[in-house]
């Protein structure tokens, strides 16, 4: 295959997944119709476990990195106003939270774990 046949490919292949991806998170926006935070972080608790259950698979993995965004952001606004930002958690660490706080509250958004998980950076 030449290299322009692959670059005309590689394209749509990207914009498959992109697509693919989009309507994954989708299905977590809040049922209700509010678009103050969509995303997996609505997702409940119980579902995020279902997929740990089943290894270290790529709900997990969505859950975890949309928590490190929600992080991001919120650092963003602590630097627009000149707060200290905080030290985000690694992956690993965001995961074992998740795990903890899930299997306590189960019928909670993951985004209350974020939520907790974010109180407890700031105390320290």
């Amino acid at each position: 295959m030449s290299d322009r046949r692959l670059w005309r490919i590689a394209p749509r292949r990207l914009e498959a997944l992109i697509l693919a991806c989009g309507l994954f998170v989708a299905q977590f926006a809040w049922a209700d119709g509010g678009h103050a935070m969509v995303g997996a972080g609505t997702a409940k608790c119980s579902r995020y476990l279902e997929s740990a259950s089943k290894g270290f698979d790529s709900s997990v993995k969505i859950a975890i990195s949309w928590t490190q965004g929600h992080f991001s952001a919120i650092n963003v606004g602590r630097m627009a106003a000149k707060r200290p930002t905080l030290v985000l958690p690694k992956f690993e660490q965001i995961r074992a939270w998740h795990d903890s706080y899930c299997k306590e509250h189960p019928d909670d958004p993951t985004y209350e774990s974020s939520d907790s998980l974010l109180e407890s950076l700031e105390a320290h």
